[in-house]
């Protein structure tokens, strides 16, 4: 069940999203150790989230109201981190209100950054207890073999988002500042459109 957990967590870890894009820019700016600690932020939240679909949280997001909400606050954390790179690379510290700053000002660390970027889509929840309930009928799992398959779900999280900080990091020995301010521009842009999506979806569902 490990194994198993481990590959499908894989399998999983290339549609990259991000969680992803972030650990690999905190690593090419701050370093390997500071996009470790991210790393930690999202295993840590991911575990909460696998065992909140084990003890059946995810019946409360059916509801439309529940789900809105959550989805307009990921979209609006995920808009946030976006102006937040953006603004970075374009100097305007002035005018945009920098997330992560807010955080590093007193701990140099990505740990809470994360969290709180993984945290903006607890409708994951809903993903682990679908994944769950489909393996619990087709495999009769026990409730002692879940544990085991999420918690190699887990491993393959630390293992794949380690090897993008470790990558992010030997990138930033060579990249320049004038890639550095591209790579936020273009991460920055991904997040406000990610999260403009989001608020488009939950339009729609309101109408």
């Amino acid at each position: 069940m490990l194994k198993k957990g481990f590959l499908f967590g894989m399998a999983l870890q290339f549609a990259v999203g991000p969680v992803c894009i972030f650990i690999f820019q905190t690593a090419t700016l701050q370093g390997f150790l500071t996009a470790v600690t991210a790393v930690l932020g999202t295993a840590f939240v991911d575990g909460v989230f696998m065992l909140a679909a084990i003890y059946g949280v995810a019946a409360a997001m059916k509801f439309k109201r529940i789900k809105m909400g959550f989805n307009i606050f990921g979209a609006i954390v995920l808009c946030l981190f976006g102006m937040s790179f953006v603004s970075d690379a374009l100097s305007a510290n002035a005018y945009f209100f920098r997330l992560d700053n807010m955080v590093h000002s007193s701990t140099n660390s990505a740990f809470l950054p994360a969290i709180l970027l993984v945290a903006s889509n607890p409708l994951t929840i809903v993903f682990w207890a679908g994944v769950f309930s489909t393996r619990v009928l087709e495999e009769e799992l026990r409730k002692r073999e879940v544990y085991v398959f999420s918690l190699g779900a887990l491993f393959s999280t630390l293992f794949f988002l380690t090897l993008v900080a470790y990558l992010g990091a030997w990138a930033g020995s060579f990249v320049t500042p004038v890639m550095m301010r591209g790579m936020s521009i273009i991460a920055g842009i991904l997040f406000i459109g990610l999260g403009a999506k989001s608020l488009l979806k939950v339009r729609e569902v309101g109408c």
